[in-house]
C-alpha cells in the first residue's frame, strides 16, 4: 500500500506502542505529517479469513471426486477388469475434475453474460477498495525540511531535527510544540536517536555526535531569535569528521573478549572487588540486616551493573569508520573508534540476538561485525547488492531487510549468508530510510508517496518451517555419518583391478557348474579374459619391477659405492 504525501519524505518511524497503529513522516517541505492505518490492519486481517477454505467448495471437491469414482469402476465393469485402462480413466478423471473446478471458478468470475470486463466493473462497484489510511495532522515547526524524525519511548512525543539546526519535541496527540532546541549543532543535524524516557541523542553532518535531556529546561522558541542557542548538551562528541549516517542504541553489547596476558590484571582486579564485598557485608551485618537481605540487594545490584554497565551508543559515519560511545564517560576516552573501511558506512541493524552487527556500504557490500572482537574492524563481508545499501533492518534472528539505491527492498539471511527474495520495488527510485514494526515495513524513496509491505507471510512461514528444518538437519546429520573419501577410498579405488578379477574367477567357476553348451560359451570368453588377465598381470609385474630396478640402483653402500646383489634388494624391499 502506498500512502499519498505532500512532497518527498526523508524520513518515517513507526509509533512503538503494541496496540497504536501510527506512522510519522518527515518531509522534505518541513511538514511532519501523522497517519493512522488502522484500516489497513483491519482490512488485511478480513483479506486472510476470507482467504480460509469455504466449506461449500469442500463438499463440491467431494461430489465431484465420487462421481469420478463411479465413474472409474464403471469403467472397470465394461472393459473386464483391465488394470491398465482403469487407471488411465480415473487419470483422466481426475484431470477433468481439475479442469471442471477451474471451469467453475472461471465462470464465476467471468458472470453469465461472459463479458469479464464487465464482471470486473461489477465486483469495483460492490466491493470498492477502501481507504486504508486515516490522515490525523500536518505541522511544520520549522520552514526548512526535516531531515530526520522519531518518536520518544513512550510515544508522547515526537523529535524531529531539520536543516536549520534545530531540533523540535512535538506533542503525538495534538501535534503542538512542547520544546525546542534551537542551534543545537554548528552544521545540520542528519540523525536523531531516543535513548531512554528523558535522553536523546542527535548526528550532524560534522561528525559530530551530542546527548540531549529533555528535563533541563528550554526557553520557548517564540522568544528567540533563530541565532541563538537554547540549553547545552549534555556530552558532545567529536570523534568522526564525516557525517553520521546511522545511530543504534545497544541496551547490552557484548564485551570483547579478554586476551591472555591481562589475565594477571584481572585476578588483582578481583581481588580487590572481593575486599571490597567483605567490607560491605560486614557494615551490614553490624546494621542487623539478614544474609537472604543482603545477598537480595547484592544480586539486584550486580544485575543492574551489567546492564547499565555495558549499554553503548553505535555510530557509523561517511568517513569510513564504525565508533562505539560509553554515555557515561565524556571525552577522547568515551569513544573507540574502528579501521577506516575505505569505504562509507551508511546504515546499520542488529542480528543474532545483538552478536552480530549488520552494515551498510556505499559500494553495496554488507559487512559484518562482531562485539566480542572489539567492532574495531568487519569479520566478515556479503556482496551482491549493485547499489549501495541506504537501510538496513532486522527481520528476524537471522535475517535482515536490505533497502538499495537501485529501489528493491532485498530479504537477506545472515550467517549463511544468502538472499532470499524482493518484498518491494519503488520504480528505480533509491530507498531513503525503511523501518519496520511486527508483520509492517514502511519504506521511503526519492518520491510523494510512503510504501507500506505487509511481511506477515515471511514470518509466519519462518515460524511454521521449524519442523522441515529438523529433517534437513537429521539429513545433513546422517550425511556427516558416512565415512568420507580419504586415503581408504583411494585405496579401494586403487584396487580396483584386483576387486574385479576377483570377481571374474567367481563367475567363472559359476558358469563351469552350469556346464553344457554355456560352459563352451564361457570357456571362449574365459580364454579372452585369461589373456587380457594376463596382459594386464605382466602390465602390473613390468611396472614394479621398473621401479624396483630404479629403488636398487638409487641404494648403494656408502663404503664402496658399489650396487647392492639382488639378494640384498629382495631383502631390503621385504622389510619394507
Amino acid at each position: 500500500m502506498d500512502i499519498p504525501l505532500s512532497s518527498d519524505a526523508l524520513d518515517l518511524s513507526f509509533h512503538p506502542g503494541a496496540d497504536t497503529n501510527i506512522l510519522a513522516t518527515g518531509l522534505i517541505s518541513g511538514k511532519i505529517q501523522l497517519v493512522n492505518y488502522d484500516p489497513l490492519v483491519e482490512y488485511t486481517a478480513q483479506q486472510a479469513q476470507r482467504r480460509k477454505p469455504r466449506p461449500a467448495k469442500k463438499k463440491l471437491r467431494r461430489s465431484v471426486s465420487a462421481s469420478s469414482d463411479e465413474e472409474g469402476e464403471g469403467d472397470d465393469d465394461d472393459d473386464g477388469g483391465d488394470g491398465a485402462s482403469a487407471g488411465a480413466g480415473s487419470r483422466s478423471s481426475k484431470k477433468a475434475t481439475r479442469a471442471g473446478l477451474q471451469d467453475v471458478k472461471s465462470s464465476q468470475r467471468v458472470g453469465d453474460d461472459g463479458d469479464a470486463a464487465a464482471d470486473a466493473m461489477m465486483d469495483e462497484d460492490e466491493e470498492p477498495k477502501p481507504k486504508l489510511y486515516r490522515k490525523l495532522w500536518n505541522t511544520r515547526p520549522s520552514t526548512k525540511s526535516c531531515r530526520g524524525l522519531t518518536f520518544d519511548t513512550d510515544g508522547s512525543g515526537i523529535l524531529s531535527i531539520s536543516k536549520d539546526k534545530g531540533i523540535f519535541l512535538l506533542d503525538t496527540a495534538t501535534g503542538k510544540q512542547k520544546q525546542a532546541w534551537i542551534g543545537a549543532h554548528d552544521a545540520a543535524p542528519s540523525r536523531v536517536l531516543p535513548i531512554d524516557e528523558h535522553l536523546f541523542a542527535t548526528g550532524d553532518d560534522d561528525g559530530v555526535v551530542r546527548l540531549w535531556d529533555t528535563r533541563r529546561p528550554t526557553k520557548s522558541s517564540s522568544s528567540l531569535s533563530s541565532s541563538l542557542s537554547t540549553s547545552a548538551a549534555v556530552r558532545s562528541y567529536e570523534h568522526h569528521f564525516d557525517w553520521i549516517t546511522d545511530l543504534l542504541w545497544c541496551p547490552y553489547l557484548e564485551p570483547p573478549k579478554q586476551e591472555k596476558q591481562d589475565a594477571a590484571k584481572l585476578a588483582a582486579q578481583e581481588t580487590k572487588r572481593a575486599k571490597k564485598m567483605r567490607k560491605k557485608r560486614r557494615k551490614q551485618l553490624e546494621a542487623g540486616l539478614d544474609d537472604d537481605e543482603i545477598e537480595a540487594k547484592q544480586a539486584a545490584r550486580d544485575e543492574a551493573e551489567r546492564e547499565t554497565g555495558r549499554s553503548r551508543l553505535v555510530c557509523t559515519s561517511g568517513d569510513g569508520s564504525l565508533s562505539v560511545v560509553d554515555i557515561r564517560m565524556g571525552g577522547s576516552k568515551a569513544a573507540e573508534v574502528s579501521e577506516d573501511q575505505e569505504d562509507e558506512l551508511l546504515s546499520i541493524a542488529p542480528v543474532k540476538g545483538g552478536s552480530k552487527l549488520v552494515v551498510g556500504t556505499q559500494l553495496g557490500m554488507l559487512s559484518l561485525w562482531a562485539p566480542s572482537r572489539g567492532l574495531l574492524d568487519h569479520v566478515d563481508r556479503i556482496p551482491g547488492h549493485p547499489a549501495s545499501v541506504d537501510a538496513v533492518v532486522p527481520l528476524d534472528f537471522d535475517t535482515v531487510l536490505t533497502g538499495s539505491s537501485d529501489g528493491l527492498v532485498r530479504v537477506v539471511q545472515i550467517l549463511p549468508h544468502k538472499l532470499l527474495g524482493i518484498i518491494a520495488d519503488h520504480g528505480g527510485l533509491p530507498v531513503e530510510r525503511m523501518k519496520r514494526k511486527d508483520r509492517w515495513v514502511a519504506s521511503l524513496g526519492h518520491g510523494n508517496e510512503c510504501k507500506i509491505t505487509d511481511v506477515g507471510p515471511l514470518l509466519e512461514a519462518d515460524d511454521g518451517s521449524d519442523g522441515s528444518d529438523d529433517d534437513d538437519d537429521d539429513d545433513d546429520e546422517e550425511d556427516d555419518d558416512e565415512e568420507p573419501l580419504g586415503l581408504q577410498g583411494l585405496k579401494q579405488v586403487g584396487s580396483g583391478t584386483e576387486s574385479e578379477s576377483d570377481d571374474e574367477d567367481e563367475d567363472d567357476e559359476d558358469e563351469e557348474r552350469q556346464g553344457g553348451s554355456v560352459q563352451e560359451d564361457s570357456d571362449d570368453d574365459d580364454d579372452d579374459e585369461e589373456d587380457d588377465s594376463d596382459d594386464s598381470d605382466d602390465d602390473q609385474d613390468e611396472r614394479p619391477q621398473g621401479k624396483l630396478k630404479n629403488k636398487a640402483q638409487w641404494h648403494v653402500t656408502p663404503s664402496s659405492g658399489n650396487e647392492k646383489t639382488q639378494k640384498d634388494r629382495a631383502d631390503f624391499f621385504a622389510d619394507l
